[in-house]
């Protein structure tokens, strides 16, 4: 999509939000006469919070296939870490490798001064090894992934912009859980060759599949559930608050990518239109 074709997608949404709201205004009305106002505001100021100019950010990758390993969830996030650092050097024989890595390495990209923490880096790197999905050699770390023209299985990507504001916004190795959470989030989700995304590519999450991912990357259900809920607080994805129409009326978190916001929007007013939610809360 270039950009004349995006700013056109992006006038587009912008008149599918208007829309929306205008056409919610006598079910809100009908609902509650008192409330309406003040729900149809609050729709319309939540939709329209986003940032729809922002284009495609770079990425790393990390095959499937590394959910059948049987690592633990600090492994897979020490994991996405070394393919976020990792380069295909002509000296490598365009092997993925990471150069100039140890344990102190890893520390200071978890942003830990304590040293002692050493040990438990190095049990981890032992436990990736093991699972044949890195080999070390003193201190480059190759990565055994297949290429990405060849992975069987498919792949995740992992936004640099995202990795970024997990690292930032964390402290220590509590960031592992969270990168690994991420990778999980990331598997449920397929996008189209230009990145764009939509609801035909499915790159908008539901927070509804906490109990699969926490079997992907080896974490209990209520552990996931609090770190998707920390995404949500520190704006490390884009997200939206919406109230089902059901007889319920129970709330679920909608997510993406920053740049996949235009996606976001459109399912979310798609939604509105076809009474799948009553209405965005936040």
């Amino acid at each position: 999509m270039d950009n004349q074709e995006r700013q056109k997608h992006i006038e587009y949404l912008n008149g599918f939000i208007k829309k929306t709201v205008v056409g919610l205004k006598p079910l809100e009305e009908k609902r509650d006469k008192s409330k309406a106002k003040g729900r149809l505001r609050t729709s319309a100021k939540a939709l329209l919070k986003h940032d729809l100019t922002l284009e495609g950010d770079n990425w790393g990758w990390i095959p499937k296939s590394v959910f059948d390993a049987g690592i633990s969830s600090r492994a897979l996030g020490l994991l996405a870490m070394l393919a976020m650092n990792s380069n295909t050097l002509p000296v490598s024989d365009k092997k993925r490798v990471v150069v100039r890595v140890k344990p102190s390495t890893v520390l200071d990209w978890l942003g830990i001064e304590n040293r002692g923490q050493s040990s438990t880096v190095r049990l981890l790197l032992s436990e990736l090894e093991k699972a044949d999905l890195i080999k070390i050699k003193v201190d480059e770390i190759e990565l055994l992934f297949p290429s990405i023209s060849n992975v069987e299985g498919g792949f995740c990507k992992v936004y640099t912009g995202t990795y970024k504001r997990i690292l930032e916004h964390s402290h220590g190795v509590v960031a592992l859980n969270r990168l690994a959470v991420y990778i999980g989030i990331r598997s449920l989700l397929y996008e189209d060759k230009n990145g764009e995304g939509g609801t035909f590519w499915n790159v908008v999450f539901h927070h509804r599949s906490n109990g699969w991912i926490g079997e992907l990357v080896d974490l209990p259900e209520t552990s996931v559930k609090k770190i998707i809920d920390w995404f949500i607080t520190n704006d490390i994805l884009a997200w939206n608050l919406v109230q089902n129409y059901n007889k319920y009326h129970n709330k679920v978190y909608y997510l993406s990518e920053f740049h996949h916001a235009r996606s976001l929007v459109e399912e979310v007013c798609q939604e509105l239109n076809s009474k799948k939610i009553m209405r965005v809360v936040a």
